[in-house]
């Protein structure tokens, strides 16, 4: 399936990851100069209304010109609990265990 997210300015790097018979997709995008995003969206079910309804969303001021827009989005396991890692111009990178 195909589909297009409207609104936001850029996206990069998308990574999908299959965990305990489910497919997650991460992915970093910036709103504007100073306000980003990091979002898991849960894509098994392959619907249109995974991507807008993400299970996993943090909101991340900018500091600094974004410059060249650079953004990077993984998921990994660590001791079998699902991690995603965000990098994002201007923000540093950020680790979240996803599940307790």
């Amino acid at each position: 399936f195909v589909t297009k997210i409207s609104g936001d300015q850029t996206y990069t790097d998308c990574k999908a990851f299959k965990h305990n018979n489910r497919i997650y997709l991460a992915y970093a995008t910036y709103a504007n100069a100073k306000t980003g995003y990091y979002r898991i969206c849960d894509i098994t079910e392959k619907t249109e209304d995974s991507f807008y309804n993400p299970i996993f969303e943090v909101q991340v001021e900018i500091k600094g010109a974004p410059g060249n827009d650079t953004m990077d989005a993984d998921l990994f396991t660590i001791n079998g609990k699902l991690h995603a890692s965000f990098l994002m111009t201007g923000t540093g990178v950020e680790v979240y265990c996803l599940e307790k």
